[in-house]
């Protein structure tokens, strides 16, 4: 996970659709620049070569998550599940990978 403020100056991400070798590519609303989630760097654009400020983060189950903050409330947007992975054809593929 990393902080999205970047000189003082909060920054929104999204996901570009693309990935560099198996890892996802966010950009930026404000400058559209690329990022390497992996590196937390912009690997293209007018911030190429910036680096996010990278924040410590711990992965559980959210049963585990609601077990310690129980009251905690999160947005749930719908959508598909167990469907199809958007990715399938690429980690088909024998060049994916890092």
């Amino acid at each position: 996970m990393y902080d999205r403020e970047i000189n003082g100056k909060e920054f929104t991400f999204g996901v570009s659709g693309k990935l560099i070798r198996n890892v996802l590519v966010m950009y930026d609303r404000q400058t559209e620049s690329l990022w390497s989630q992996l590196l937390g760097e912009s690997v293209k654009g007018e911030l190429i070569g910036t680096k996010l400020d990278f924040v410590p983060s711990v992965m559980m189950t959210w049963a585990d998550w609601k077990e310690r903050h129980p009251d905690t409330q999160a947005l749930d947007k719908g959508g598909r599940r167990g469907g199809r992975d958007t990715y399938d054809s690429y980690y088909a593929s024998a060049s994916a990978g890092v």
